[in-house]
């Protein structure tokens, strides 16, 4: 190998796209939650645009202090290999198409309760730039999806690491707001793409 083969061999270990992290294929019908969170418009956005290359210190940053955390919580759920799935009705006009899939890998789970982690450089920033709305919009899908699933109600929380750890709980009605705006922009994208 030469050197430009190493850098690229790490770039694909340590910045994997989603879909080659947890073997997700992108279609017209197949949505993943975290992308939901950005409304609409960025959804489409981003799914149209070609998938970002190159390293993003941001992203790896984020990536190592979340695998510390579920290497360290041992007794909590924590496998990429969890996928939530959640079949939303709708009827497409290519006859191929069969309803609307959201998929979502939650953080951490045990018992009751279900932590999605952020790794923020920038407690500030990270709410001003609205990456903890789309946080808690992620962990209230996450929590009503398992919940659903299982029969019971799951309490959800959002973990912010940078400078220290600060936990913040959603409420009941936040979770089932989110889990409306998830479900509500899943049907939107679904009617932009169908036309």
């Amino acid at each position: 190998m030469n050197a430009a083969e190493i850098r690229e061999m790490l770039i694909n270990a340590l910045n994997p796209t989603y879909e080659r992290k947890f073997g997700w294929t992108p279609s017209k019908n197949v949505y993943n939650i975290s992308s939901l969170t950005h409304g609409t418009k960025a959804f489409l956005a981003m799914r149209s645009r070609e998938p970002m290359k190159g390293f993003n210190r941001h992203l790896v940053r984020g990536s190592a202090i979340d695998e510390l955390v579920k290497v360290r919580l041992e007794e909590w759920d924590s496998s990429n290999d969890n996928v939530l799935k959640w079949t939303l009705p709708y009827t497409w006009k290519n006859p191929t198409l069969h309803d609307i899939l959201l998929i979502g890998h939650y953080d951490l789970f045990k018992d009751d309760t279900i932590l999605e982690v952020k790794a923020p450089e920038s407690e500030e920033r990270f709410i001003q730039n609205g990456s903890m709305l789309r946080a808690r919009r992620q962990v209230a899908a996450y929590a009503m999806m398992k919940g659903l699933k299982i029969g019971k109600w799951i309490r959800a929380f959002v973990v912010t690491i940078n400078s220290d750890i600060l936990v913040s709980e959603l409420s009941r009605d936040e979770i089932e707001q989110g889990w409306q705006d998830i479900r509500k922009t899943a049907y939107d994208v679904a009617r932009e793409l169908d036309n």
